[in-house]
């Protein structure tokens, strides 16, 4: 569950996701920052959250998104199956 005041609180989550997709937004030339932050977004979501928390499967697809813009695409490959095998444990 959450930890608040930490360096895995859903602060420092949010705070990695939003600097990922902020940076992404720059069209290739940030690329290696957005995926930086990104992975640290899953770490900690994972870390904090556990491995089967609902909204992995869509951040994995995201990271797997970020390499593909950037010609990455085994990389990307990685993330998408990583993303189908969290949404698998989804419930919802």
């Amino acid at each position: 569950h959450w930890q608040t005041g930490g360096f895995d609180s859903f602060e420092a989550i949010n705070a990695h996701h939003n600097l990922a997709i902020f940076l992404s937004s720059f069209h290739g030339t940030r690329a290696d920052d957005a995926i930086f932050h990104m992975r640290a977004c899953l770490y900690l979501l994972e870390l904090v959250a556990g491995p089967t928390y609902p909204e992995l499967s869509t951040q994995y697809m995201k990271l797997g998104q970020m390499y593909q813009e950037v010609g990455k695409v085994s990389d990307a490959y990685r993330c998408m199956l990583m993303g189908l095998q969290k949404a698998q444990h989804n419930t919802d």
